[in-house]
């Protein structure tokens, strides 16, 4: 949303040349340019703690697997031991003789803790279960993996950021570059029909030149016949801006 924000603003600041506008995007994008590289250092900073954290709820909440496919708790460690191949924390088969589970059924793990399409809740050994391996690394190789692709995100992000602000900024300037080649085109098309008009007058007989400004050039638009105006030369005064982007 933030990008978002920055992006409108920018552009529309930019277009319009309205340095408001412009400033509130670049701000924006300067956030979210701060926000990337201060929370990646945040979590690293925080890596072992969030370990820690989540190893002590792994540990309470393994007592209350039960099996039961309706409880989150009992969801989460099927899925972390099917996608991890692992079993428990240390020691799974203590882990699960003080939980719900054993109570309920009976069993010393569950069937996620076996190997492909073998019965082993009964009786688990390391040939048929996954009792050997702790779920704790692979949460920790889980973290990991997560942070180095959040790293990766954030580098390519501070990068496509970092080629926006310059856009910007280039897009501004020459927007301010056009919209003063286009004043400078107005006054010269404005002057060369000043000097066009007087050539008419002096030609039909003499007629007293007056100051050239645009106020006594807009009182010979009323003069019946010297230089009628149409819609042609309206439209000169006022052309589309973008016409005159790489103006020389």
């Amino acid at each position: 949303m933030l990008l978002i924000i920055a992006a409108l603003c920018s552009s529309l600041g930019a277009f319009t040349c309205s340095f408001l506008l412009t400033l509130v995007g670049i701000m924006n994008i300067l956030i979210a340019f701060a926000l990337a590289i201060v929370l990646p250092i945040i979590l690293y900073m925080n890596r072992q703690s969030l370990i820690d954290k989540l190893e002590k709820y792994m540990q309470i909440s393994i007592k209350d697997f039960d099996g039961i496919t309706e409880n989150p708790v009992t969801l989460f460690w099927n899925e972390l031991q099917e996608k991890y191949s692992c079993c428990g924390l240390n020691n799974s088969i203590t882990d699960y003789r003080n939980s719900y589970f054993r109570n309920l059924t009976g069993r010393d793990v569950p069937q996620s803790c076996c190997r492909a399409n073998i019965l082993c809740s009964i009786s688990p050994t390391k040939t048929n279960s996954y009792i050997d391996i702790s779920c704790i690394p692979q949460v920790k190789h889980f973290i990991d993996s997560t942070m180095q692709i959040t790293t990766i995100g954030d580098i390519l992000l501070l990068i496509l950021l970092f080629i926006v602000l310059i856009s910007i900024g280039l897009f501004f300037i020459h927007i301010k570059s056009a919209k003063q080649t286009l004043n400078e085109h107005n006054e010269f098309v404005i002057k060369s029909m000043l000097t066009t008009l007087e050539q008419y007058e002096k030609e039909l007989g003499g007629v007293k030149s007056p100051p050239s400004d645009e106020t006594n050039f807009h009182d010979k638009q009323r003069i019946q016949g010297i230089l009628p105006i149409t819609p042609t030369v309206v439209r000169v005064k006022s052309p589309r801006i973008i016409n005159y982007l790489g103006f020389n």
